[in-house]
């Protein structure tokens, strides 16, 4: 099209800003039983574009202590693409819950007036890691 009712004066006058998009990752809140692995951590990625490719790899603070809370966090990649993103990286927690054990003595017997027998009696849940061992009496 030639505009030909206009004199048309082209400038070099403006600037396009191209700002950072909005993004986050946000990893899911994970629970596992003292002794048991690790389940593989997820999460849920926003704002970014699906043409970049971005992605996320989680991973926990380090520690295997029943009751505690530990912290799970994202690293994205790839890292050429993030530059583009004003990115907001949230954390979830991770905790460990108490593992079912039990002690049972067994049932023993005695003549009066013997000595009384060796005690004995069954562990049971604990981890062969932890060496629990018992004294019955």
């Amino acid at each position: 099209i030639t505009p030909t009712n206009y004199i048309l004066e082209i400038g070099s006058q403006g600037t396009l800003t191209v700002n950072s998009k909005a993004a986050s990752v946000t990893p899911l809140a994970a629970a596992k039983t003292y002794g048991d692995a690790d389940l593989a951590f997820e999460g849920i990625l926003s704002g970014f574009l699906e043409g970049d490719g971005i992605s996320a790899t989680y991973s926990r603070t380090e520690g295997e202590q029943a009751g505690e809370v530990y912290t799970i966090q994202a690293t994205l990649y790839p890292i050429e693409a993030l530059t583009n993103y004003a990115i907001t990286y949230n954390t979830a927690e991770f905790i460990i819950n108490k593992r079912a054990a039990s002690v049972t003595p067994n049932e023993a017997e005695k003549t009066y007036g013997s000595a009384d027998p060796l005690l004995t009696g069954t562990l049971s849940g604990f981890l062969e890691s932890d060496q629990v061992v018992a004294t019955y009496s």
